[in-house]
């Protein structure tokens, strides 16, 4: 079977106040960080947001390579890593205190959110963001890890960017904020 690449675009697959969360947060930060576990139309969403230290982690090297390719034909400057086992691992790479923003939209997101509540990775006041957080069953343990920090719950409908003609889905997002030392 031969792949066929797929067109990505500059709108993430999230609900509509999901979106407007994120661009209120990052907009009073004058050089946002972010991490993202799980590359694509959010990398690309990420990357108007200029200037921005972004890197994106990225498990399937085809996706992987689609995603590259956008980024290197439209230069656009992203540190994209592939990364096809243990995910979490890549939080111990950072220095405490270092991001603005986390996004799980990859795989391993219970033990990603474990590493960066553990590892103080992300800046006090900065925000990690759990997308489809509704897959109760899969994400269930993530109050509990996040237990002792703001959280804002935010839902709605969606339509995938890479398949317009699909029906929109309701997805939901949780956001932790860290607390202020």
């Amino acid at each position: 079977m031969k792949f066929k690449k797929p067109i990505i675009t500059a709108d993430p697959w999230l609900a509509p106040e999901v979106i407007n969360f994120i661009k209120n947060f990052l907009a009073p930060i004058s050089n946002p960080s972010i991490l993202e576990f799980g590359s694509g139309c959010s990398t690309i969403f990420f990357t108007s947001m200029k200037p921005l230290n972004l890197i994106s982690i990225e498990h399937n090297p085809i996706w992987f390579k689609s995603v590259q390719d956008y980024l290197n034909s439209h230069d656009l400057g992203v540190d994209l890593r592939l990364v096809t086992n243990n995910y979490y691992e890549e939080c111990y790479k950072f220095a405490p205190d270092f991001f603005d923003f986390i996004l799980l939209d990859g795989k391993d997101r219970m033990a990603c959110l474990q590493a960066i509540r553990d590892l103080n990775i992300l800046k006090p006041g900065g925000v990690v963001m759990l997308d489809d957080a509704d897959m109760r069953d899969k994400y269930q343990v993530a109050d509990q890890i996040m237990q002792a920090w703001k959280k804002v719950e935010l839902s709605g409908w969606k339509q995938n960017p890479l398949h317009l003609n699909d029906e929109p889905v309701f997805g939901a997002a949780k956001c932790w904020f860290r607390p202020k030392i």
